[in-house]
């Protein structure tokens, strides 16, 4: 269905760092969240990966309950060798101003479970009016970053992890924000 739509705008994707996916085992896979159509976009990078991942809804007004639900994916995690994929900025940004702060939940699960990272970048969709919902059709480029290990991290690490992740997606995102924005 999210491929569908994704036609439906006219949106191609192209996808930079292929070589830099984790070949194989589970990962934290976080993506910076524009619109609905990072879904597709998210189809585009990782394939058939994404069919087998199970959302975690994540009710933002209820910490106790992002915990909760946060700690049973790192044990499934751990336990079954699956990957989940986040949207570590925990709502839509404009897609214009850059990224909105990472929320620490991807992070804290990543370490928990002691798996990688991967960072994945969705460039603005300079295309779509995402305010008004006009499509006029285009490219999606979608940058794949270098993973980063969690071995050995621990709790006290998630901050400044968070903080690094975020920076580096966020220069990917500014260098590929459109000149009329």
């Amino acid at each position: 269905m999210w491929q569908a739509i994704g036609w439906i705008v006219g949106m191609q994707h192209r996808v930079h760092g292929i070589e830099n996916q984790v070949a194989d085992g589970p990962r934290v896979i976080v993506v910076n969240h524009q619109s609905a159509l990072d879904i597709p976009a998210t189809y585009a990078s990782f394939g058939l990966l994404v069919w087998f991942l199970k959302p975690i809804l994540i009710d933002r007004s209820n910490r106790n309950d992002s915990i909760h639900k946060l700690h049973d994916a790192a044990k499934i995690v751990k336990k079954d060798q699956v990957s989940v994929i986040i949207f570590p900025e925990g709502t839509r940004g404009d897609g214009k101003t850059g990224l909105l702060p990472f929320k620490r939940g991807a992070f804290h699960l990543a370490v928990e479970a002691q798996v990688p990272i991967q960072p994945v970048v969705i460039a603005p969709y300079s295309w779509l009016d995402i305010s008004n919902r006009v499509a006029r059709g285009g490219i999606c480029d979608i940058f794949i970053l270098p993973s980063i290990s969690t071995i050995g991290m621990i709790a006290s690490d998630v901050a400044l992890l968070t903080d690094n992740v975020r920076k580096k997606m966020s220069d990917v995102f500014m260098s590929s924000l459109p000149s009329n924005v």
